[in-house]
């Protein structure tokens, strides 16, 4: 039963540091030699943003990569 309430998922999950999107990617129109020469890129993740508390109201915290293995917590 839908009510109308609002309310936040609390459930914890992973997800991959290294992002490899090629094949969700438009191809252009680049030939099969420049496809080869230039390797598809590969996104690494830098922040993490958080909500902390319920869907009425809360506080959001951010993880930040400065360096490879530091992070930092801006809250």
């Amino acid at each position: 039963m839908n009510t109308g309430m609002m309310h936040k998922l609390q459930t914890a999950f992973t997800f991959p540091t290294c992002l490899k999107l090629h094949r969700y990617m438009a191809r252009g129109k680049r030939d099969a030699a420049e496809e080869e020469a230039q390797p598809p890129p590969i996104y690494q993740l830098q922040a993490v943003l958080s909500h902390v508390g319920d869907a009425g109201g809360g506080h959001y915290v951010a993880y930040v990569k400065r360096l490879p293995g530091t992070w930092y917590c801006i809250n």
